[in-house]
């Protein structure tokens, strides 16, 4: 885990023309306080800043505000005048000068800004976490990071500033832009709204949240975040949050610009230390398509004969069924399209909503000549032709190899030979409506808790691996029906599934097994079950690699929130 270092000192140097003056008021808990017209910042640390840049170093930003009580329990705004990127510059103050209230013991600051922000006798500040944050690039949002200093005592003029949160880092990639992430704890963890933090000279601050605190941060991405287009250039995403122990994991809900979401979950326990980033494995954003499915149909045209009433070429006849208008052209009025006679100009399709991939000719007798497909009617030439194939027989089957077409014209000799012509499209034709689909049947979830069995049939854990702790975190069900279902998690919060088939030779006691996109297991392996009710399996390559599983229930996770990330046949968990 990546530790930034950065958080250490940022100091505010009051110069000695800028002294605070009290004067002591009749109440004798009261101190009028003359706060200064302008203080005077530095960075103890160069690390140190309020945003993050290249090599996680913090800079002041443009327009930053602080809280400052010199000694007293009111809130005094103070701006920054320099420019976003400074390490040092000073503060101007923008409420009145002249402050009333309770006396402190010590001077206190607290970054960013908010009215709301309160100060006790006892010197515990009342912060409100922000619900919202807004997005940075590979930082967290302007105002989201709460820091707080405590001068050694009333007249000490150094104020070294402590964070009161930590940061957890998601990556995202994919195609698609971001408009809002939103982050809740499985176990209703708080994470923001109000909120007391105790802060003391050269110790760190300690946070407590209110218990009806909210459950849930959301990234604002405004316009939206375009994503990386692969792992190794994900989009960070920052969220800052107090100290918090994720007893029974996180989810994450990613919402694009089109109003798409994309839920990730985990189960294991997660833990966000303050001063600390907790980077999170990259994500694709993934968005099940919820258009409809086109089916595909199969449209047939027959016919007898058609004539024309004028010499040459005829007007076209129209022959509609339920997928469409198929339309014939005859080419003279003495022998139209007959049986036996070389006279049509052309067959026209009907213009189908999927597009078009096979087509059959059956011929009134033995047909040997081309077949042309075109764009375009025509009639004393060919044109628009992009495919030809030939015919030799009492029918003819052929699958286009252009794609796109949706409706086409059919020229040959061979069309008055032709009595069903059947054409395979991918959707219905424009002069239908098509029937509304059923509801599917919901998909069956997978169990959570699946009942170990006797023999290998159930769900295990991974408990050892060749005498000593095992690397990866691996669930595994084996299933009566011959599959399986793995999860596994290295180096990371995320769990990745992999699933497909196996088979045994129960004769020796070997298991083997093939995952879904084909690639077989690493090994084979021969299997027990010990005395403990323990699964053992020993690699039949390497006698040596002895893997033992327990019994256990699979993790809650749903299946869509599970990553399915592409990984070398190296990586895989068999």
């Amino acid at each position: 885990m990546k530790i930034l270092k950065f958080f250490a000192l940022a100091a505010i140097l009051f110069a000695a023309c800028d002294n605070v003056t009290t004067e002591m008021s009749y109440d004798q808990n009261l101190i009028t306080v003359e706060a200064a017209e302008r203080i005077t910042v530095e960075f103890c640390d160069e690390t140190a800043r309020t945003y993050v840049e290249n090599g996680d170093r913090l800079r002041w930003t443009e327009g930053d505000e602080i809280s400052y009580f010199p000694g007293v329990t009111c809130n005094i705004q103070y701006r920054f005048d320099g420019k976003t990127g400074d390490n040092s510059g000073t503060f101007t103050r923008v409420t009145e000068k002249l402050i009333t209230g309770n006396a402190l013991v010590n001077t206190y600051a607290v970054y960013p800004y908010n009215v709301t922000t309160s100060m006790s006798d006892e010197g515990i500040v009342g912060y409100n976490f922000p619900k919202e944050q807004l997005y940075a690039e590979k930082s967290f949002g302007l105002g989201a990071n709460a820091m707080i200093a405590v001068t050694e005592g009333k007249y000490d003029n150094v104020l070294r500033f402590k964070n009161a949160g930590g940061y957890l880092k998601l990556q995202l990639y994919g195609k698609a832009t971001i408009s809002n992430i939103v982050l809740r704890g499985n176990n209703n963890e708080i994470l923001a709204g109000e909120a007391t933090i105790t802060g003391s000279f050269d110790k760190e601050p300690m946070v407590s949240m209110a218990a009806n605190g909210e459950t849930e941060i959301t990234i604002n991405c405004g316009n939206g975040i375009e994503l990386g287009n692969s792992a190794a250039t994900a989009t960070e995403f920052w969220f800052v949050v107090p100290e918090t122990t994720f007893t029974k994991g996180l989810t994450i809900v990613a919402t694009d610009t089109q109003g798409n979401s994309f839920e990730q979950s985990t189960s294991n326990v997660i833990k966000v230390e303050r001063n600390h980033i907790l980077p999170m494995q990259a994500i694709e954003f993934k968005v099940e398509s919820e258009e409809p499915e086109i089916i595909p149909i199969t449209a047939t045209l027959t016919y007898t004969e058609c004539k024309s009433s004028i010499s040459g070429y005829g007007n076209p006849k129209s022959y509609t069924n339920s997928f469409g208008t198929w339309t014939i052209c005859a080419y003279d009025n003495q022998n139209g399209i007959q049986i036996n006679k070389n006279r049509v100009a052309y067959i026209g399709t009907p213009t189908f909503e999927g597009d078009i991939v096979k087509i059959r000719f059956d011929f009134a007798e033995s047909y040997t000549g081309n077949i042309m497909l075109c764009t375009e009617c025509g009639t004393t030439s060919v044109i628009g032709q992009f495919e030809s194939f030939g015919c030799n027989g009492m029918s003819k089957e052929y699958t286009l190899t252009t794609t796109g077409k949706k409706s086409f014209y059919i020229r040959s000799s061979a069309c008055a030979r032709i009595t069903q012509i059947t054409i395979e499209a991918g959707g219905t034709g424009s002069g239908t409506t098509p029937e509304p689909e059923p509801d599917p049947e919901p998909e069956p979830e997978e169990p959570d808790t699946p009942i170990v069995n006797d023999g290998i049939i159930g769900g295990w854990h991974i408990k050892s691996f060749c005498g000593g702790t095992a690397d990866a975190d691996i669930y595994m069900q084996l299933n009566s029906d011959k599959t399986f279902l793995l999860y596994q998690r290295t180096n990371s919060a995320t769990f990745v599934r992999f699933d497909g088939t196996y088979s045994l030779d129960e004769s020796n006691s070997i298991i083997s097994g093939t995952y879904s996109d084909g690639v077989s297991w690493a090994n084979s392996y021969q299997y027990s079950i010990n005395s403990n009710n323990e699964l053992v399996f020993v690699n039949t390559s390497n006698s040596a690699e002895v893997t033992i599983y327990e019994p256990a229930a699979m993790p809650t996770i749903s299946t869509r929130s599970i990553s399915r990330l592409a990984v070398s046949s190296d990586n895989r968990p068999l």
